[in-house]
């Protein structure tokens, strides 16, 4: 008897094994998380909280018909966010060609970083790794 309960056990062993190596289905787990920490940054004016539009800038935005919203005008940054998982990566990207000097400052532009991770994200995140290993998910 113990040497099927240990012949079991093993090949439960190499199936977990197995199983943990390959981590894709846990870093897919991170996407949706992640894209909506993401999104939220927008709406929240930054976590933590992105410098102010001057004044002048701010009064032409709404006169023009915009939102006040820092770093929303038209929307086309914020609908060009992007996360995936592939290659044993998640990775988050913003598809204009002005998303760069939003995120790190450009002249006299003050970065805003909108594609950063946030402390409850990481608990998050680790949460659905322990999950994953747990064989939860």
């Amino acid at each position: 008897m113990a040497t099927i309960n240990a012949a079991i056990s093993g090949v439960l062993l190499k199936q977990e094994r197995e199983r943990l190596q390959d981590i894709e289905p846990a870093l897919f787990s991170f996407v949706g998380p992640l894209y909506d920490s993401i999104i939220e940054n927008f709406y929240s004016g930054g976590r933590p909280p992105w410098a102010p539009l001057s004044p002048g800038y701010l009064k032409r935005k709404t006169k023009e018909g915009y939102p006040p919203d820092i770093l929303i005008r038209t929307g086309a940054l914020l609908n060009s966010i992007r996360v995936g998982s592939d290659g044993g990566r998640v990775t988050a990207t913003a598809g204009v060609e002005y998303a760069a000097p939003l995120q790190y400052g450009a002249g006299a532009a003050p970065p805003r970083p909108f594609l950063m991770l946030q402390p409850e994200d990481t608990a998050e995140l680790s949460r659905l790794v322990v999950e994953y290993i747990a064989g939860v998910s």
